[in-house]
């Protein structure tokens, strides 16, 4: 896979000497120690970026979002940078100290080390900024949500934005509870709230049990706020998902239990290609690779 090719230069303001220099992110080199060292000594906070070489999405943050100068003039103004493969060197230890299984995993911390948000997924420069912005927001802040809601808090507003940081996660946490979070936020709303604006783009962006179950039976009422195409777009998102988790269930009867789901929530129109859908999906995830290529064969006819 090819690399980016970095410029190391001396600086003689900077402990750690070897700075990566460009329009966009310039990174600290050294150990996590010694980049902890340098936050301290300097009241810097840490942004750290995890990558691996096997990840395609942080091929394309490297090309792109980490050399735009927007995101380098608020990323090397406010943080200490540090590019962490999370799958050589130091990366393994501090991918399970810090509970990530996915990449890209973008991770802000406090000069002193404490952490303060978490986020991931490929995003446009203007996305990675909010997120650095976000650190430093109580109300946004990953670890400053978590940290209320593990001591108890179960007020709407502490789920509703915490449900929004697990989603925005979501895939490099080993058992991130969105699920339960998503659920517990939705029982605080009085079933006519369900239908608001606010709580209507809530669900769309879910992907627990209740939020899916709900978005499937009654997709009609997100059609003035999506358009057609990205509420089918969706629709196809969350029927692979769910035969996905159905292969991973010891019980038989896991993917009828989607496909009469499937049968209960969609148009006759759209059944027959969405439960085979959901059936190719379920094959590959089992790896049932002969049934699965007669099902793809099917499903292109």
């Amino acid at each position: 896979m090819p690399r980016l090719l970095f410029v190391l230069t001396l600086s003689a303001s900077v402990m750690l000497p070897d700075v990566v220099r460009g329009q966009g992110l310039q990174f600290v080199q050294g150990t996590w120690e010694e980049v902890l060292a340098q936050a301290r000594r300097t009241g810097k906070p840490i942004f750290v970026y995890g990558s691996s070489q096997h990840c395609s999405p942080c091929v394309v943050m490297e090309k792109t979002v980490l050399r735009e100068a927007a995101a380098g003039a608020y990323f090397n103004a406010t943080f200490l940078n540090y590019k962490l493969d999370l799958e050589e060197g130091q990366g393994p230890a501090f991918a399970q100290q810090h509970d990530i299984v996915g990449f890209p995993t973008y991770l802000f911390f406090a000069a002193d080390g404490t952490p303060l948000h978490r986020s991931a997924g490929g995003k446009p420069a203007a996305g990675l900024v909010a997120d650095g912005q976000a650190a430093f927001d109580p109300q946004q802040a990953f670890y400053s949500l978590q940290r209320r809601y593990q001591a108890g808090d179960r007020s709407a507003g502490l789920l509703y934005a915490y449900s929004q940081a697990l989603e925005a996660a979501r895939g490099t946490m080993q058992h991130p509870p969105s699920a339960d979070v998503a659920a517990e936020y939705l029982h605080t709303q009085p079933p006519q709230h369900w239908r608001t604006e606010q709580n209507l783009r809530f669900i769309f962006a879910q992907t627990s049990p209740v939020a899916v179950q709900f978005f499937l039976q009654n997709r009609a009422l997100f059609a003035p706020y999506f358009p057609a195409a990205e509420v089918q777009e969706r629709v196809d998102f969350l029927v692979q998902q769910l035969a996905t988790d159905a292969a991973r269930q010891p019980q038989p009867d896991a993917l009828p239990q989607v496909q009469h789901l499937i049968l209960a929530t969609t148009p006759p129109t759209d059944t027959a290609r969405l439960t085979s859908l959901a059936a190719i999906r379920y094959l590959q995830a089992r790896r049932q690779w002969l049934p699965y290529a007669q099902a793809t064969l099917r499903y292109a006819r």
